[in-house]
């Protein structure tokens, strides 16, 4: 149960994600209008919560939480699938990518790739370009 508080003329909102405890503050003052507008936000993120869409990120995104539960979000669309493993990722590259090359290079890219460890499970989307 999501609820509105008040501290010092300004709100915030408590509710529960993932079975923590979740206080954030807004810039909002405690006026009529600003508990109607939070309120319905926080319908929203109740909604987003049970079906399992809710992103932290994208409600506060300024949350010194928001890195706690991306890595929760990342690690948990790793199992559903949804993110290769670079490894993965890498093999799949290598194999549309080789048609183009020439067999030197080719097998210098297939060297480089020996190289990584195979027990590898970086999520191709942490990795930069």
């Amino acid at each position: 149960m999501a609820t509105l508080i008040t501290r010092g003329g300004r709100l915030y909102v408590d509710f529960r994600y993932k079975v923590k405890r979740c206080r954030e503050g807004t810039t909002l003052e405690d006026a009529p209008q600003n508990k109607r507008r939070l309120s319905n936000l926080l319908k929203r993120i109740e909604a987003e919560i049970t079906l399992g869409t809710f992103e932290y990120s994208k409600y506060f995104p300024n949350s010194a939480r928001t890195s706690e539960f991306t890595t929760h979000e990342s690690a948990a669309r790793m199992m559903r699938g949804d993110i290769p493993l670079f490894a993965d990722f890498a093999e799949l590259w290598f194999s549309e990518k080789k048609i183009e090359w020439r067999d030197s290079h080719s097998n210098t890219v297939r060297i480089s790739l020996d190289l990584l460890p195979k027990n590898w499970t970086v999520l191709s989307e942490k990795i930069l370009v």
